[in-house]
């Protein structure tokens, strides 16, 4: 039995669907013992109940959440470690050193470098740079984060590896968190489900919203909340423009699916992406999407939806008729899309199986 820690730091929607998703592709094909490393929430009930959970009490990117994080790893002892996200990539790896893990996997979810002060992108840009020697693998999920990966290493380090994607039929409407708010009540409002971080681009939808005259549409934005001060900053931001009646700011949501099906328009702003989930969802239940001009959004909608880049673009948008940026078209994309990355990765599990029982004998 090979044994797989797979670490996520947050048990929200988006990143951890993946590892969701993972897990129970692990544990259905056999031969694989899973544990993930998450912080305590809801959603760690939505893990396959053959895998086991390592619960993380303190921060990931905190010293004690590092050090707690080399202990779960002495403790569990696994043959591959798979870190998903950037700060589990970066902080996973360095409290890896010397603990002598065979394989250590990494799936980045996006560009570190993209979406962030100057400062931030160099210091990110060179910590992936150092740390590439401790990865045994680069797992990207979009053929657009490959590119940008290879920039930085062209070898057979930096691969393609698609998410899981689960079957959408038998997961819609799944009620989330009990305590999350829920967007169904601003039917057809303006959906923005992206979570605050500076990377989700956040500011540009509040701005698109002010250009327009009154009365406005309403806003609904949604999703994790990474980062508090930039949600701050947007409330700030929305209240100065004199938008504030007109924007709704959440966090987790029930029946996100409804949200997305019903919403007037969905839109993704996101600086980097690397193949969202809420955009496969969006896909799914035929949405319409206002999506930022990115190489994860062009690879996913293809000439489906709407792309933006500016304020004023997006204004011209909202301002449109959304049926025009319907996504509906994409299904049977998405249907053959889902059969290709079982493929690619059943092969890719086979690999490193057989590496690995390999290198046991």
């Amino acid at each position: 039995m090979i044994r797989i820690l797979l670490i996520h730091p947050t048990p929200t929607r988006g990143g951890f669907a993946a590892v969701v998703s993972q897990a129970d592709e692990l544990c259905r094909r056999g031969g694989f013992e899973v544990v993930v490393a998450c912080a305590s929430g809801p959603r760690l009930s939505e893990l396959h109940p053959a895998s086991s959970v390592a619960v993380l009490h303190h921060p990931l990117s905190s010293l004690r959440g590092a050090w707690e994080l080399r202990r779960i790893v002495a403790r569990i002892q696994p043959d591959i470690v798979h870190l998903h996200g950037r700060k589990a990539g970066v902080v996973g790896r360095i409290a890896l050193l010397g603990k002598g893990c065979r394989d250590v996997l990494y799936t980045p979810h996006g560009m570190p470098w993209v979406g962030h002060s100057f400062v931030s992108i160099v210091s990110d840009d060179i910590a992936e740079r150092l740390l590439l020697r401790r990865t045994a693998a680069i797992l990207c999920v979009s053929h657009h984060e490959v590119a940008a990966w290879n920039r930085r290493d062209i070898s057979e380090r930096v691969r393609y590896l698609p998410n899981p994607v689960p079957p959408l039929e038998l997961t819609r409407d799944r009620v989330g968190p009990t305590d999350a708010g829920d967007a169904t009540e601003w039917p057809h409002a303006i959906l923005v489900p992206t979570g605050y971080d500076p990377i989700k681009r956040v500011e540009v939808v509040i701005e698109a919203l002010a250009i327009l005259p009154a009365p406005r549409p309403t806003v609904v934005i949604v999703g994790p909340l990474a980062r508090a001060e930039y949600r701050d900053r947007m409330v700030s931001l929305a209240a100065d423009l004199g938008v504030s009646r007109d924007v709704h700011f959440g966090e987790e949501i029930r029946n996100a699916r409804s949200a997305l099906r019903e919403a007037s328009l969905v839109v993704l702003p996101s600086f980097s992406e690397g193949f969202p989930t809420v955009g496969l969802e969006a896909i799914a239940e035929g949405a319409r999407v206002a999506w930022s001009w990115i190489g994860g959004h062009v690879e996913l909608f293809g000439d489906t939806g709407t792309p933006f880049w500016t304020a004023t673009e997006l204004a011209a948008i909202m301002a449109g008729d959304h049926a025009q940026a319907s996504v509906a078209s994409r299904r049977s994309w998405l249907a053959e899309h889902r059969r290709r990355a079982e493929q690619i990765r059943s092969e890719y599990w086979n690999e490193l199986e057989a590496i690995l029982r390999s290198d046991q004998t």
